[in-house]
């Protein structure tokens, strides 16, 4: 089979591989469709690890499936939670499954080979039926929506909230989405990119405005005393001391960016004001909930999709990202 294989920093390759067999208690699943992630975006980066399939975001048919294997059969469209579990760690036991000292490592794409090739096979556990409604490219949609929606509930999301997204990435334009469909009073945004400001502005954002402290003090002029949520998914120490700075008292910051250098935080400001923060990290069974909310507007998610590209030309899509000149969200094409 043809996959996108990872051959150092910077570099991949489509190859042809051997094709996966499904084992016992595994269905191998037909990849149509795979999304770009921000995880994926740094092992490219990295090139770390080497000879590993990238991607964990995708949607497909069943193939084959293998000895064991209940439920399901050829031709079925399905969606795929890509964390793999241990099952018997202390967060597993609690059904804390994001935690899983196993998952939270790795997983498809990461420590295992991914869904950037024609076939994969995963546990049949880790198949969600694709509604009649949910078509295979939107589907693709599902993992990062439920990332979002997890955030959403650890941010104790509420209708009439005036919330705060800094960066409008995937992750921030669906909290954005999530937030205008949820009946927030009002939606701030900050963001740098032109690109994305307007797809913000397009998703229903009340204010979009670009980093800095100017956008910081007409924030909390505006908002007085505060926002009621800020959802921090920019990843840097920038977008993190504007969440902090922009709630209200006894406001909520959930930080769902992964930051990749240590950030200095004012923990003052954070008592006198009795901020709660919360970190949101994948999802436990919010999968079910996404692929509800995209079959009731598939074009509405779908419009968050800039570009659909051929396995042929991912490395190149890649490149495009990373540094900075790409869209709002990628696809790969598996043809």
């Amino acid at each position: 089979m043809r996959a996108l294989v990872l051959k150092g920093p910077g570099r991949l390759e489509v190859e042809s591989v051997a094709d996966p067999r499904p084992a016992r208690g595994q269905v191998m699943v037909r990849v149509r469709y795979c999304g770009i992630c921000g995880s994926d975006l740094h092992a490219y980066h990295v090139g770390h690890p080497q000879g590993i399939i990238p991607g964990h975001e995708f949607a497909g048919e069943v193939e084959e499936t293998g000895p064991g294997v209940e439920g399901w059969a050829p031709g079925q469209r399905v969606a795929v939670i890509p964390g793999l579990l241990c099952g018997t760690c202390p967060s597993c036991r609690q059904g804390l499954f994001n935690l899983c000292e196993r998952s939270r490592y790795g997983g498809l794409g990461l420590t295992a080979q991914g869904a950037m090739a024609e076939f994969i096979c995963v546990e049949s556990g880790m198949l969600r039926e694709l509604p009649r409604d949910v078509d295979l490219l939107s589907g693709t949609l599902a993992e990062p929506l439920a990332v979002s929606l997890h955030a959403m509930h650890q941010g104790e999301f509420r209708i009439g909230d005036k919330v705060l997204i800094t960066g409008a990435g995937p992750i921030g334009a669906l909290c954005l989405k999530l937030a205008v469909m949820g009946g927030a009073a009002e939606t701030w945004v900050i963001e740098g990119s032109p690109g994305r400001q307007e797809m913000a502005l397009k998703i229903g954002a009340s204010h979009v405005l670009p980093p800095g402290r100017e956008s910081l003090h007409r924030i909390r002029r505006f908002t007085d005393p505060g926002v009621d949520l800020a959802l921090e998914c920019a990843g840097v120490p920038e977008a993190l001391d504007t969440a902090l700075k922009s709630v209200r008292p006894r406001g909520r910051v959930v930080i769902a960016g992964i930051h990749q250098e240590p950030a200095r935080v004012e923990f003052n400001r954070i008592t006198v004001k009795e901020i709660q923060i919360r970190g949101t990290f994948g999802f436990i069974g919010e999968m079910e909930s996404a692929l509800e909310l995209i079959g009731k507007s598939p074009a509405g998610f779908r419009s968050l999709i800039t570009r659909v590209a051929p396995l042929e030309e991912a490395p190149g899509a890649f490149r495009e990202l990373i540094t900075g000149k790409g869209g709002l969200k990628t696809v790969i094409r598996i043809d």
